[in-house]
């Protein structure tokens, strides 16, 4: 089938007619997985200049037309907010005479990480064909249950959905196609009005649509046997059993067979039915979207299909990390197969396993319909110190690849939108292709579903009743960073409530004029799951359900041979992280003219600091401690605790460079150790304090080391180890110090009457760079040349900067486009 560019941005849409209606076709032996196919067939007298189809599904599908795949959706939403997909057809994919759109749709019975199930499945369609509806969804269209996927799979992990088992001879062919014959499918259910949710709207899709683009493999990494039987009907517990299953049965090496990976076209020979044979490739980077394989079979077999984002030491695909397996499972008939899953997730490297034919097994491609934001990624950073760009590039992949349905902590195990990710990644995406759309949706959404007591959820569309407490000051925090870059101020006027709210919990546990009490529970129980769409949820209580996150260290989760941060008794970096959070509010009241509000905040947040300086700073270490246990400071010291310190002002300048330098400088692994994400908070002050090389030397190293390690995206610790995922777009804190911190561009935040450029044309003999600001793209670059620097760039229009010698002393005021050359000599001075 052909592959398009498909861009579903959501625009023009302006609600569904009055006779459209939601489709399904209900089965009520189904408990897992329910799949249906749905197709419309009409014809046109002749070609329409415009066409759009809008489409909504609960709470996937894919779609295409005429054959032409179009993208798959809908967005990451709240059973109350159902974002509708418009996908603009190109002028090619209609044509005179008979069309047909076709669908797939598939609803679970439970909740995931990303997901709140509503209840409500089916598919609700509209095409307009040069301004006016038709083929609307409703009784007419055709639907089918009998699709080849099954309906009782093992769970993939415990935050997202379904290890995928595919049934050729149950399902029913190229559907797809306009020439298929439907007249055995039945006619589908129509249910009106199409939601039954109190208070639920349809809304043009508010982010980006996902741009397809088939990719074949870029290496073939080499050709196993296997003599396992052929078809095994051994059910399975999780995608985990399968993919252990699978890696334990003896591989053996095929140097005897090479493929061509430039080719993509390959036939698979096996000795006879009992010989597998096992081809693995290496897409060449992290790579997101759904595996396909068209082939021709002989007769029955079975085909496992495996991805990974790392290898084994032996050079095989990693099918089964931290728990989670990445297999799927075709049960295969006599014929031609064009399968993709349903699903997609996160890999680079792909492994094709057949058994049990009797005959070669003749692939006509197998690859990737990889996925990506539908945006264009023109802000970015060169230079010739390899390393640093090799760094930069590599956090620019993992936002690329890491952003789909929404901004997500990972694409392949969690898939999650968490407040603490997701406001720094969102705001790297807005400087480096100048969208604000995913920042906008996710300040809104984090408050959407606020506990009594002012708590959200840490993921935000999750069905888990949980929270990590301490990503509650960070949306108040991602709120005011957003209102700096955008200047919105209607949608700081709407969330002012839900902020204020937020802020009252901690206001709460405090004592008397003093710190924040609240402690956590590392025993309490775990949340519930809410499988179902309630509007009274979630209930959190003041300890059940919250969890102290902070960083990773200590929590169990990772890093487990490290230092970790001790969050016993009244804990510190909470304390700290709540006056940031205190003045960010600030920030907002004063934006709305709240004067005396904000003045109120920014007293006691200062009042706030200096009793966790007291409390929490040991002045014969010259170091603050993790916390306070029975009136006694812990032992424990973390770079995150000494980090949220030194940004929420509990110290002089001098103190904090002192406290940076000691802890950077010390290799005690007694230290717990900032991990990548943790790093988006250190940096900003690193830069403050005038530590850039230091901050280089770091980048480097730290970073270097998983570009070491073959990571071509993130990885979610800096161990890399099997308990990490290896694209967490959260960890790419260096895009912050290369573009505000070494190329010298504006930060999110800058003043408009005081803009400045501060290349540090010291620390890079040459580079080159731009980011996107609300006024438009700032643009730099430099080289030395002998005794002086050539400097050039371009300011928006309307603005003047200055440029700042590393040494603070201003050089000249420019605009538009400028270029002019510095002494060299005067920094020498």
């Amino acid at each position: 089938m052909a592959e398009v560019q498909a861009k579903a941005g959501g625009r023009g849409f302006a609600g569904f007619e009055r006779d459209v209606a939601r489709i399904w076709l209900h089965n009520a032996s189904e408990t897992g997985p329910q799949t249906r196919l749905f197709r419309k067939s009409f014809d046109l007298d002749e070609a329409a200049r415009n066409a759009t189809l809008h489409v909504f599904a609960e709470s996937r599908y894919h779609i295409w037309i005429n054959g032409h795949y179009l993208g798959r959706g809908p967005a990451f939403h709240h059973p109350t907010e159902l974002l509708v997909d418009s996908h603009a057809l190109p002028a090619d994919h209609l044509r005179a005479g008979r069309n047909v759109i076709a669908v797939l749709v598939q609803e679970i019975h439970e909740s995931f990480h990303n997901r709140l199930r509503s209840g409500e499945p089916g598919l609700i369609a509209q095409l307009d064909l040069d301004g006016r509806p038709a083929a609307l969804s409703d009784e007419t269209w055709r639907v089918t249950d009998r699709t080849g996927w099954r309906a009782d799979p093992p769970r993939q992990c415990w935050a997202i959905d379904y290890l995928e088992e595919f049934d050729m001879a149950a399902s029913p062919g190229p559907w797809q196609t306009v020439d298929f014959d439907d007249g055995n499918w039945q006619a589908a259910q129509a249910i009106r009005p199409l939601t039954s949710i109190p208070g639920a709207r349809f809304l043009a899709r508010p982010l980006p649509g996902l741009a397809h683009q088939w990719r074949k493999p870029a290496r073939f990494i080499g050709a196993y046997s296997i003599s396992e039987p052929a078809a095994p009907e051994r059910r399975f517990k999780s995608t985990g059993d399968l993919g252990n299953f699978l890696a334990n049965v003896p591989w053996t090496p095929r140097p005897d067979i090479t493929i061509d990976a430039s080719a993509n076209s390959f036939t698979l020979h096996p000795a006879s039915p009992s010989e597998g044979l096992i081809c693995c490739f290496d897409l060449g980077a992290e790579t997101v979207g759904q595996i396909n394989l068209e082939c021709d079979l002989p007769g029955e077999g079975t085909i496992d299909i495996g991805w990974s984002e790392t290898l084994e030491p032996d050079g095989r695909p990693d099918l089964v990390r931290k728990g989670v397996g990445y297999v799927n499972r075709i049960h295969a008939t006599q014929g031609y197969l064009d399968w993709s899953p349903i699903q997609f997730s996160a890999m680079r490297y792909i492994m094709l396993m057949i058994r049990g034919f009797d005959g070669p097994v003749r692939v006509r491609r197998f690859g990737i319909r990889a996925s990506k934001p539908d945006v264009t990624w023109d802000a970015g950073f060169r230079s010739g110190d390899s390393r640093l760009t090799a760094v930069f590039d590599m956090c620019l992949l993992s936002q690329r690849v890491g952003t789909q349905e929404a901004q997500m902590d990972c694409p392949s195990r969690e898939q999650a939108s968490y407040v603490g990710d997701g406001m720094i990644t969102a705001r790297w995406f807005a400087q480096l292709t100048g969208d604000v759309r995913h920042w906008r949706y996710l300040v809104h959404e984090q408050f959407r579903r606020q506990g009594e007591n002012g708590i959200i959820r840490s993921s935000i569309f999750s069905g888990r009743s949980d929270t990590l407490v301490d990503y509650v000051p960070l949306a108040i925090i991602g709120l005011r960073d957003y209102y700096l870059y955008t200047r919105d101020i209607d949608s700081v006027q709407s969330l002012i409530g839900p902020a204020r709210k937020s802020h009252r919990f901690f206001d709460r546990h405090r004592s008397a004029g003093g710190l924040c009490t609240w402690t956590y529970r590392k025993d309490q129980p775990m949340a519930t799951w809410e499988n179902l769409y309630d509007p009274s949820q979630p209930v959190f209580g003041d300890s059940e359900g919250l969890t102290l996150f902070i960083d990773h260290p200590g929590m169990g989760w990772h890093n487990q041979q490290e230092a970790g941060i001790d969050r016993r008794g009244i804990n510190a970096g909470l304390n700290l992280l709540v006056v940031i959070a205190q003045r960010a509010l600030a920030d907002l009241e004063a934006a709305i003219g709240n004067t005396a509000a904000a003045q109120a905040l920014r007293a006691d947040a200062d009042h706030l600091a200096k009793l966790a300086h007291e409390a929490f700073f040991d002045p014969a270490a010259s170091l603050y401690r993790d916390g306070v246990l029975d009136d006694e400071r812990l032992e424990q010291v973390s770079e995150q605790t000494n980090t949220f310190a030194i940004a929420a002002r509990a110290c002089d300048d001098e103190t904090a460079r002192s406290i940076l330098l000691r802890l950077l400088k010390n290799d005690d692994p007694d230290i717990s150790r900032n991990g990548p994400y943790f790093w988006a908070y250190l940096f900003p002050e690193m830069m403050r304090l005038g530590l850039h090389d230091i901050a280089l030397d770091h980048a480097r190293a730290k970073w270097g080391e998983m570009i070491d390690g073959g990571a071509s995206t993130l990885w979610e610790t800096f161990l890399g180890d099997d308990l990490d995922t290896w694209c967490h777009p959260w960890a790419g804190a260096p895009i912050d110090f290369v573009l505000n911190g070494l190329l010298g561009l504006p930060s999110a935040a800058f003043d408009d009457k005081n803009v400045t450029l501060r290349p540090r044309y010291d620390l890079l003999a040459d580079a080159e760079g731009s980011i996107h600001t609300r006024h438009g793209r700032f643009e730099i670059a430099w080289k030395r040349e002998g005794d002086r620097a050539v400097l050039r760039g371009a300011v928006p229009a309307g603005l003047r900067a200055s440029i700042i010698r590393p040494d603070g002393s201003s050089i000249v005021r420019v605009n538009g486009e400028w270029k002019t050359f510095i002494d060299l000599h005067h920094d020498h001075r």
